[in-house]
């Protein structure tokens, strides 16, 4: 098991920022995930927005990720105006592998904030934390997201059925990616907008 412990300073390339959540970032957080696309993708009821106690609970739950070693729970933050702008997660697996996810809101698309996360969370993954496969999962009609993990460099394994479940219990098929440390060298990252 690998010490999960935040980068400090916040992993950055200038134009994004990742650190881990903060109680001050609940109202930005709350807007964020109460984006029915957001909420449509990760399966939550779609016409019941998330409360202020359930966005403090979930930074708190965040936060004790961190100190479980399990997760690394961290905020996108736009550098150029410091706005909270979406989330992404590495969770450990065994076998020095490891899963990323991300979700950014839909005024900051378009930019290439995504993959730059993706990519920002891959090379901290292999550098600092030893992982060597990075997996990511994605729906197989969610489009944009697929064309994050192309983006980034992932190479498409197939799709894995019934692999995940909604909130609700039904299961759905995802479409596997993964990136090793080797393919980190081909990557060119999106231009800056």
């Amino acid at each position: 098991m690998v010490e999960l412990v935040p980068p400090e300073p916040p992993l950055t390339d200038g134009v994004v920022v990742l650190r881990p959540p903060t109680l001050g970032d609940a109202a930005a957080y709350l807007a964020v995930r109460s984006e029915r696309d957001i909420r449509h993708w990760m399966g939550w009821d779609d016409d019941r927005r998330p409360s202020h106690d359930d966005i403090v609970a979930t930074i708190e739950r965040g936060l004790d990720a961190w100190r479980e070693g399990s997760w690394g729970v961290f905020v996108i933050v736009d550098a150029r105006d410091g706005r909270v702008v979406g989330g992404a997660n590495v969770r450990l697996g065994d076998y020095q592998t490891a899963e990323v996810s991300y979700y950014v809101a839909a005024a900051a698309r378009g930019r290439g904030l995504a993959t730059r996360t993706v990519l920002l969370l891959a090379r901290w993954a292999f550098d600092e934390l030893g992982i060597q496969r990075l997996e990511l999962r994605a729906h197989p009609d969610n489009e944009p997201s697929i064309r994050v993990a192309e983006r980034a460099g992932f190479m498409r394994e197939g799709v894995e059925r019934a692999s995940r479940a909604w909130p609700d219990g039904t299961r759905f098929d995802s479409v596997l990616f993964s990136l090793l440390p080797k393919d980190m060298g081909v990557v060119a990252l999106p231009p800056r907008a």
